[in-house]
């Protein structure tokens, strides 16, 4: 039997070098698909947690039948039924600073007077390329978001310089809807318009999942339309239910128990059953996105 030439050697070291390297990416691809699933189940175990941790908790005696959190025995969760039918208007929020020329990107040290009302639209003041960590506090407790740019940098960007500017401070979260989501921002004592700007919707045209914790920019109709500054959270079984049309831009690293505890003051008319509010929101750079 002849001997291959070295040319047909050269050749099958090749081919063998390619199909080498096509097993490395196949094998680096189902790494990451295996890291993303467990960071998920992670995700999902703690906020699980969190409904355990908070399960057969009462409410106080001073509450009233109408406006009662639904409570849970052994391992039954609560169902929209359990929630009170009516909840109370929110109160809100006192306006801050108006800005009529252009937006500059506010000081990171906090030092900027708190505005609310804005003329133009900010520039790019984050890094697209890095993670954001944002720590938003409500009188329910603290819920910890990391914010990734690459889904929706403008949202992202709109956020952070809103968050920085104090815009949501003082702010109610103004709809629960039961076990699916809550939605803050855009409310002012003199009435006044959610931002004043208009940033592009940045839904992705193939879809989106809604886990718990997932945190998204909305417009005044979430279905159709530009942005406003306003946000939602999803929360529980009923996420997958939020509209399609909104903007997700990061997810929940921390809070379980806060927002357990969020989800809990909604009613069936999507107002809370009693007030709960944004007391301050801080935002930092993180690590670059890789």
């Amino acid at each position: 039997m002849p001997q291959p030439s070295r040319r047909q050697r050269e050749d099958d070291r090749r081919r063998e070098n390619v199909a080498a390297g096509q097993r490395r990416r196949a094998g680096d691809r189902k790494k990451r698909i295996l890291a993303g699933t467990i960071a998920l189940v992670v995700l999902l175990s703690t906020v699980g947690a969190g409904i355990a941790a908070t399960r057969g908790t009462t409410t106080s005696s001073a509450t009233t039948s109408s406006t009662r959190p639904p409570t849970t025995t052994g391992s039954t969760l609560p169902t929209r039924n359990d929630y009170p039918a009516t909840g109370v208007e929110p109160v809100p929020a006192v306006a801050g600073a108006t800005l009529t020329g252009p937006t500059p990107c506010p000081a990171t040290d906090g030092s900027a007077e708190r505005t609310t009302s804005f003329a133009e639209a900010p520039p790019m003041c984050i890094d697209t390329g890095r993670f954001y960590r944002a720590v938003v506090n409500t009188t329910a407790g603290p819920l910890t978001f990391q914010l990734n740019p690459r889904l929706a940098p403008q949202s992202t960007n709109a956020f952070v310089v809103l968050a920085t500017y104090g815009y949501y401070d003082g702010q109610p979260i103004r709809r629960i809807e039961p076990t699916a989501w809550f939605e803050a921002g855009g409310r002012f004592a003199d009435g006044a318009a959610p931002t004043g700007f208009e940033i592009p919707n940045e839904a992705p045209v193939a879809g989106q999942i809604f886990t718990a914790g997932t945190i998204a920019m909305i417009g005044e109709n979430p279905t159709s339309g530009p942005d406003r500054g306003a946000f939602l959270v999803a929360t529980f079984e009923n996420a997958p239910t939020i509209d399609q049309g909104v903007s997700s831009f990061g997810i929940l690293l921390d809070g379980a128990s806060t927002l357990v505890a969020i989800d809990r003051l909604g009613s069936r008319d999507g107002l809370p059953a009693r007030p709960v509010r944004i007391d301050s929101v801080t935002v930092t750079p993180g690590v670059p996105i890789p």
